[in-house]
């Protein structure tokens, strides 16, 4: 838990971007997220995972929200973690690391063509579950 914990710490979260725009740590990555899939599957959670690290992937979801959204539920983690935050400091660093993430080279942040977009602004999280749920019926 230590170890996840200082994943979480500001600092990380403000170089992931930065790092994760070489090349080298991205190959790297997705080497490593590869290796995670067995005859089981596997459900991955990050930017490109429908892009770039799984894109044979049989189901693909983009989960999006509007920033004003992003940001309270964020700063309500936050909160709940005891960590104190500022809520605009908050959204400018939710604004700038989407703009470095879609405007890297490298992977630019952007749904698969293949992939379902769920817009979560309004939606709980059973009701997102039970959207990605209902689109795999679908699309079997």
């Amino acid at each position: 838990m230590k170890f996840l914990t200082t994943l979480d710490q500001k600092i990380v979260q403000k170089r992931a971007p930065e790092l994760s725009a070489k090349k080298i740590t991205r190959d790297n990555l997705i080497l490593l997220q590869r290796s995670f899939i067995n005859d089981k599957g596997l459900i991955a959670d990050g930017r490109d995972m429908g892009t770039i690290v799984f894109p044979e992937a049989k189901f693909k979801f983009f989960i999006t929200a509007n920033q004003d959204i992003r940001t309270e539920r964020r700063y309500k983690e936050l909160q709940n973690r005891g960590q104190k935050v500022n809520i605009r400091d908050l959204k400018m660093d939710i604004i700038n690391r989407d703009k470095l993430d879609q405007e890297r080279i490298l992977s630019p942040l952007l749904p698969a063509e293949d992939s379902i977009i769920i817009d979560t602004s309004s939606l709980l999280p059973e009701e997102v579950f039970n959207s990605a749920l209902n689109s795999m019926e679908i699309k079997k």
